[in-house]
């Protein structure tokens, strides 16, 4: 498949995120914006040296540099920037959705920062994304194996505490070595009678042992879990009971726990029939995102556009919202699929003639990004980054799909209800529009004058 062809599709298709750490999202420039406000020596003076020191010797090199990133966090609103942030780069990749984990005893323990300030700037930072661009997030406070049992009990508090500031699990995280899941056996009980659930990390820096000792609790997901692969006992109860691995596989190449592409076991375990999603885990630190996974899926795993869709489908379907609005969302993403189907399977885009409603990709990118407006506005495409869309041709509707020529680096924004990006588009195709969401409508052609008034 084409590199263009293969980004339009990845963009396009509706996505969501399961495994990806708050601290681990902070980009360079913001990482060197909260140390300088702080007063932390980070060792390192611009972006360059934030990605130099983004070089790992193994996992434990890793998590010793994840302790020196997080230092930076000292505030309140330091978190509500970074929770923003991630939200907002989410939609611009066509992110609908994120289960996000953050480690709030980390900030607790060794900063004294209040966990009720600290999860209420996170959940304003989430309100103001899903205002701002519909993303939806929600959280996932995980206990660091390294700070013992009586923070695990305190972790699992606050998961119970948050509720209503978008937590929905008890995570597990840090060293996995000498700490096995039921170490903390008590606080995770606790908390699954709380009506909570427990998804932990296993199976990463150790082997299938990590996996099976955490299943003794009935997660409905495992985070990572790519060392199942080495036993196939393991491998047949996931696909028995249906558990889901939350694969992150640039991470895993990054820290050393799978040592290369060709040994990564992601299309055994995918060929095997075990649920999978694919996730970023902490992004910028391993210089990815998750657009760039769902690349490696294909290049580096062969997997086809019908897989990527399953990929995705995965994650919506074991996304840990309301039985209810996680059937909204899996209904939300069907609809994506049928209109990149409609659009994928058409003739014309084998063909070196293409048909009047599909241009080759060459010519067409379809962007599909959720912005939410709670008023209409006006539309166009071709304008400059910051000028309101305007157009002659096209009415007001409240959310869009915007198509153009040339191949365009897409940048949504909404401001007071306006949509603006940045390209040299020249008008081509049309859209359509239904409340939430975006739509593909077919060629709608405007008018030779239309587009000379553009």
């Amino acid at each position: 498949m084409p590199s263009s062809r293969l980004n339009s599709l990845i963009l396009a298709l509706p996505k969501a995120e399961l495994h990806v750490h708050l601290e681990g999202s902070m980009q360079p420039k913001t990482l060197l914006l909260l140390a300088e406000r702080n007063g932390i020596d980070l060792g390192c003076a611009d972006e360059e040296g934030v990605r130099a020191m983004y070089r790992y010797r193994d996992f434990p090199h890793f998590l010793a540099l994840y302790g020196t990133l997080t230092s930076v966090l000292r505030r309140p609103e330091d978190f509500q920037l970074i929770t923003h942030e991630l939200g907002m780069e989410a939609a611009r990749q066509g992110t609908r959705y994120l289960e996000v984990t953050f480690s709030p005893a980390t900030h607790y323990r060794n900063k004294s920062i209040a966990v009720d300030e600290m999860m209420d700037a996170i959940a304003e930072g989430a309100q103001a994304v899903l205002q701002e661009v519909g993303v939806e997030m929600r959280f996932i406070p995980d206990h660091v194996r390294e700070y013992g049992q009586e923070f695990c009990q305190l972790t699992a508090e606050w998961c119970v505490q948050g509720r209503d500031r978008g937590v929905v699990a008890l995570g597990l995280g840090g060293g996995e070595q000498g700490r096995p899941a039921s170490l903390f056996a008590d606080a995770i009980h606790w908390v699954q009678a709380q009506g909570m659930p427990f998804v932990p990390h296993a199976g990463e820096a150790v082997g299938p042992e990590g996996v099976w000792d955490a299943l003794q609790f009935n997660p409905p997901r495992i985070g990572h879990g790519v060392r199942a692969a080495e036993d196939p006992e393991l491998v047949d109860y996931l696909c028995e009971k249906r558990i889901v691995l939350e694969v992150c596989p640039t991470s895993n190449i990054r820290t050393g726990c799978v040592a290369s592409w060709n040994e990564h076991p992601l299309r055994r375990l995918w060929d095997a029939g075990v649920l999978l999603t694919i996730n970023s885990d902490d992004p910028p630190m391993f210089n990815t995102t998750l657009l760039d996974e769902y690349r490696v899926a294909v290049t580096q795993f062969g997997f086809t556009a019908d897989d990527l869709a399953r990929l995705s489908m995965n994650a919506a379907r074991a996304s840990l919202l309301p039985a209810e609005k996680r059937e909204q969302l899996v209904e939300t993403f069907k609809r994506g699929y049928k209109r990149r189907s409609a659009r994928m399977d058409c003739p014309c885009q084998r063909a070196s003639s293409p048909c009047r409603d599909h241009q080759s990709d060459k010519s067409i990118l379809l962007h599909l990004t959720p912005i939410a407006l709670s008023t209409s506005c006006n539309i166009g495409v071709g304008s400059e980054i910051g000028t309101p869309f305007s157009s002659p041709y096209l009415a007001p509707i409240p959310l869009i799909v915007l198509i153009g020529r040339g191949e365009p680096t897409p940048y949504f924004q909404s401001c007071k209800n306006t949509l603006s990006f940045s390209s040299t588009c020249v008008p081509s195709m049309g859209c359509s529009s239904i409340a939430g969401e975006y739509l593909l409508a077919g060629a709608v052609r405007p008018s030779a004058s239309a587009i000379a008034r553009t």
